[in-house]
């Protein structure tokens, strides 16, 4: 039985189309990532507190790798049964999420294809991903 997964993401946002044989099913995830944390009176790379500069760089960096982590595997867990994946996105984050698939045993060789694609429309997201996996029939 197929269960053909097709993803278009981006860093704030997933849309994942499930083709079965019987229905297609639309899932949204909003990612949590921040994208510039901004401090009050923040406009230096630094802050200064007494005689000490501190530079809270790394930990916002920290901060973001691990909400990155946390949107990637919210949209594995989608994919635990499927049996064929196509990943398509603007970003470089549709490359980190086939990282990710990778290391996952069971979901590594089912990536069928990724490919860069533009800011589209639910619409043209789900044509898009329709038309691949008609394509891969042929």
């Amino acid at each position: 039985m197929k269960n053909q997964f097709g993803i278009w993401l981006d860093s704030k946002n997933a849309i994942i189309l499930n083709i079965t044989e019987n229905e297609e099913k639309l899932i949204k995830v909003k990612s949590q990532i921040e994208s510039k944390v901004r401090f009050y009176g923040e406009n230096k790379k630094y802050t200064r507190m007494g005689n000490l500069f501190i530079d809270p760089e790394k930990k916002k960096e920290q901060r973001r790798l691990h909400q990155m982590k946390s949107y990637l595997n919210e949209i594995i867990g989608y994919l635990i049964d499927a049996s064929d994946i196509y990943i398509t996105g603007p970003a470089q984050t549709k490359l980190v999420l086939s990282q990710e698939i990778e290391k996952k045993k069971p979901l590594s060789k089912k990536i069928a294809a990724i490919e860069n694609s533009d800011i589209m429309t639910e619409k043209q997201i789900c044509a898009k991903i329709r038309k691949f996996f008609d394509s891969k029939k042929k």
